[in-house]
């Protein structure tokens, strides 16, 4: 029973680390792309503040 849990523990580990790899991976990618719309432009550009938005 002890090997059991053991070996349920160790595939949580690597299932967790999967996990956060692969949300590093999707966060970096989303945030370095090209932009390939409006919103996509306007989150990208530097901190500014505007008088209005259309």
């Amino acid at each position: 029973m002890k090997r059991f849990l053991l070996h349920i523990a160790g595939f949580l580990v690597l299932f967790l680390l999967g996990l956060i790899v692969l949300d590093w991976g999707y966060t970096y990618t989303f945030k370095h792309a090209a932009p390939r719309n409006k919103l996509k432009y306007a989150m990208q550009m530097d901190e500014t503040t505007y008088d209005a938005v259309f």
